[in-house]
């Protein structure tokens, strides 16, 4: 009886152990590749109030709705200033330094006339010195100003990301193909040329026995060139443009749990709930454990005993704290559970509530459940990997 008390303690113990790595993992934020960006002054010359307002709410809502940057408040930029002691008639450089994030945005918004221009620049929070800047005419219509803002943006954050394709159907196959004076495929063609810079390009294709042809193209951002060439006649049959298709989903023979994306938590008040309980029902089932061990022995020492006549009142007295030790022993073992259940819950409760993640991440996740065996009541492990 003793020996299976102190196993039953051991495995409590040892799902405890693991369950507490696997929710440490499940809690941690996926946001620290996501680059800081903050918009400090957009001067206005010569634009009403109005539009000023409108571009610096459209690129507010762009940084917000982009997963690969995280949008730093202007009353959180005030209070780092604060903090560091700098005014926010500062430089601007310095105020880069002393916010904290990765890129800080400023620039100027003008009118001339009916067209409007907006001059921005991007400064690096490491150092203060300017990273790039651009300088782009907004259109008025409202649906291209927002893709015009959104592409200057990817512009000045995000190079490596400002990129076209380009698909090619050529007439002859074995044609050679250049993209301004570097070979890059040979026709057929079975997916689109990717990575191309927005803007013009010099597209040339050659094949022994055949013309050469040779043409301008505009390559855009997020969309597709289509372009069907004939080497008999060195013509350009026809151009389309589309919008870039995301890659198609692979089915996979076992079907994985879609992570559960939520509003940020940067208190994580859960984990913290979630660890107290983990540690007090850690406790808890020990000492049930313990509890179970001294009735075992109790009950022994009963068994061994001789009693005489004049001995009822000891053995009874024995007998009661016996029954005292095993009900506190199973009173014990269902709050460990319910703790260690508990802890579970507010674990996996923070791990929802962490930001989404940038990247590709798979969910993990375990739990403590009470559950009954063929000789008491305990816990059991369970999860998905």
């Amino acid at each position: 009886m003793r020996t299976w008390i102190l196993i039953k303690t051991c495995v409590v113990a040892m799902a405890l152990c693991l369950c507490m790595p696997s929710a440490s993992l499940a809690s941690k934020r996926k946001n620290h590749r996501r680059s800081s960006v903050a918009i400090w002054k957009i001067n206005s010359l010569g634009v009403n109030a109005s539009i000023s307002k409108n571009v610096r709410s459209i690129l507010v809502r762009t940084l917000k709705r982009g997963r690969e940057w995280q949008y730093v408040s202007r009353k959180l930029m005030l209070k780092r200033l604060r903090r560091a002691r700098v005014p926010e008639s500062a430089s601007a450089d310095r105020v880069a330094k002393a916010s904290r994030v990765k890129f800080l945005l400023v620039g100027t918004l003008a009118g001339f006339g009916t067209n409007i221009s907006l001059d921005l620049k991007v400064l690096s929070g490491k150092n203060g010195k300017d990273l790039r800047r651009l300088s782009v005419v907004l259109p008025q219509d409202k649906k291209t100003l927002k893709r015009d803002l959104d592409e200057l943006l990817v512009r000045l954050l995000s190079p490596k990301k400002w990129t076209g394709g380009l698909m090619l159907v050529v007439s002859e196959d074995g044609a050679e193909v250049f993209l301004d004076g570097t070979r890059v495929a040979t026709s057929p063609l079975n997916k689109p040329l990717e990575n191309i810079s927005p803007g013009k390009h010099i597209l040339s294709i050659r094949k022994e026995g055949f013309g050469d042809f040779s043409q301008f193209v505009v390559v855009r951002y997020k969309q597709v060139a289509k372009l069907e060439v004939d080497l008999a006649s060195a013509t350009l049959v026809g151009l389309i443009y589309e919008k870039k298709s995301k890659a198609p989903k692979v089915k996979k023979e076992i079907k994985e749990p879609a992570p559960v994306l939520a509003k940020t938590n940067p208190t994580g008040w859960q984990e913290i709930t979630g660890w107290t309980f983990l540690g007090v029902g850690a406790a808890t089932l020990l000492s049930s454990g313990l509890l179970a061990w001294h009735a075992d022995e109790l009950e022994e020492d009963i068994a061994r005993g001789w009693w005489s006549e004049g001995s009822e009142g000891i053995l009874q007295s024995k007998l009661n704290e016996g029954k005292r030790r095993t009900s506190w022993s199973n009173y014990t073992l269902i709050a460990g559970g319910s703790f260690a259940l508990l802890s579970a819950g507010f674990l996996l409760w923070g791990y929802l509530a962490g930001p989404e993640d940038a990247g590709k991440t798979e969910t993990k996740s375990t739990m403590l459940v009470p559950t009954s065996f063929s000789s008491g009541a305990g816990v059991a492990l369970t999860g998905c990997f």
